[in-house]
């Protein structure tokens, strides 16, 4: 995927539903496009969670539009694409403070950018199931 300093095409239509403007680091997956409004470097295993995204957009029979609207609308939908790719950036995450990061992203799962639909202890076992 290519990184672009710029903010996705559906940006307006995102910050009437997610608490975004502001937020520094927040990536935006659009097909093989990461948005990257704020210049940030992606590290691999955030790169490949936006990759997730991105290769759903593509395979799931739908427009990378419509992902978005089943994405914004649809809390389930939100929360089973976020799962998957919450999955995979712990499966590729290598660095230093590991169970630190998981408890960071425990955090960023059950919280608002996502509209708090689990709570932090589901996070972390939905992270961590295979």
């Amino acid at each position: 995927m290519r990184s672009i300093k710029a903010y996705p095409p559906n940006w307006t239509e995102l910050t009437k539903h997610f608490p975004i403007k502001g937020k520094q680091g927040v990536l935006y997956a659009w097909g093989d496009i990461i948005y990257n409004p704020s210049g940030i470097i992606i590290p691999p295993w955030v790169e490949r969670h936006e990759e997730v995204h991105g290769d759903r957009q593509r395979d799931e029979g739908m427009s990378i539009e419509r992902w978005w609207d089943e994405y914004v609308n649809y809390n389930d939908f939100r929360l089973k694409e976020e799962i998957l790719a919450h999955r995979v950036e712990w499966q590729k995450f290598s660095g230093p403070y590991r169970d630190h990061y998981l408890g960071y992203m425990g955090e960023r799962l059950s919280g608002p950018l996502y509209g708090n639909l689990i709570t932090y202890e589901e996070a972390i076992k939905e992270i961590t199931s295979k």
